[in-house]
């Protein structure tokens, strides 16, 4: 359990203060669910930005607990402090990816003529050798790049 878990209403009172002061001064609605949802990175830099001096480097589950706080507490100030619950997620994210893999083959073929690469490409045009058909002897990627990427899921735990 971190520390300020521990701590009285009367202790979290200022630090909830606090950033509600700054949501309020750079226009976070800081008690709207919604608002939270949607603008999320806005949200967590501002509480961050407050929580800082009084636990140090924030986490996840430092701001999401602050954050939580307040959204379940609007008058927190007058009335007890509701604490929110830690709970854990299971989250399936999948990542499309596109790589350019250099593939080397070797081939055996029987002719008359010498072979030289005109030769060949026009045996491959005409479609009398097909290098793939070989023997893959080497594989190698040479570059990859992340194309898309989406959370099937959220469950919780």
């Amino acid at each position: 359990m971190k520390q300020y878990e521990k701590y009285n209403d009367k202790a979290l009172r200022p630090i909830l203060q606090d950033i509600v002061d700054v949501c309020e001064q750079n226009d976070i609605d800081i008690f709207n669910p919604s608002y939270v949802d949607t603008n999320f990175e806005e949200v967590v830099e501002a509480v961050d930005g407050e929580i800082e001096s009084y636990i140090g480097t924030p986490d996840n589950e430092d701001t999401t607990f602050f954050i939580a706080v307040l959204l379940m507490n609007k008058n927190f100030m007058t009335e007890p402090i509701k604490r929110p619950t830690l709970k854990t997620y299971k989250i399936t994210h999948s990542f499309e990816k596109v790589n350019t893999v250099r593939e080397t083959f070797l081939n055996e073929y029987d002719s008359y003529l010498p072979f030289t690469r005109n030769i060949l490409n026009g045996l491959y045009r005409l479609g009398y050798y097909d290098p793939i058909e070989g023997e893959l002897i080497d594989e190698e990627t040479i570059d990859s790049n992340w194309s898309d990427d989406w959370v099937d899921d959220i469950e919780e735990i």
